[in-house]
């Protein structure tokens, strides 16, 4: 009776250790292709699109990162960096014509490249607000980088609330 007490308990115990081990994903099981919404006026695959229209290449491949390698960025050293302050106005001005857009129903592939747009935007500005840090921090009576990133913090929240009137349209269709 014992006997059969422990094999009990073993196997148990067994099937309890088992129950937590992950098994791989075996060569001939297939994960499903995570899918995307395509707006209507969109190409459904890259080989639809060209060159002359990056946002069509952005949106076919579901992000920035293949914008990113059609448009490289050449790499300046930290010392060769120059501060300009950021166009706020000319930022919040694009934030509002986009919203404007979306809220009159133009296409998908117009506001998808005005949205590219505005977020080259949106990342100069934070650029130049963490290059003012930067260089006031590295120096802190330097009273140019003071003032300049004084700025771009007094700035940042017009920044945002732009930013954000633009994704609270939700002008592109959620994922299913």
């Amino acid at each position: 009776m014992k006997q059969r007490l422990r094999l009990g308990v073993m196997l148990l115990s067994l099937c309890l250790l088992l129950q937590s081990c992950a098994f791989p994903a075996l060569p001939w099981q297939k994960k499903p292709e995570p899918t995307a919404p395509v707006a209507s006026d969109l190409p459904t695959d890259s080989s639809e699109t060209t060159e002359s229209d990056p946002a069509l290449v952005r949106y076919v491949n579901y992000g920035a990162r293949d914008y990113l390698k059609k448009a490289p960025v050449d790499m300046v050293a930290f010392s060769e960096m120059v501060y300009t302050q950021p166009d706020v106005d000319g930022y919040t001005a694009a934030c509002d014509a986009l919203v404007q857009k979306a809220q009159s129903g133009a296409k998908a592939k117009q506001l998808l490249a005005d949205y590219y747009d505005l977020y080259d935007r949106y990342t100069d500005f934070y650029t130049m607000d963490a290059l003012a840090e930067v260089r006031y921090s590295q120096n802190i009576s330097d009273a140019y980088y003071a003032d300049a990133y004084a700025w771009c913090e007094s700035m940042a929240p017009t920044v945002e609330e732009g930013f954000e009137s633009v994704m609270n349209q939700r002008i592109f269709p959620a994922p299913v």
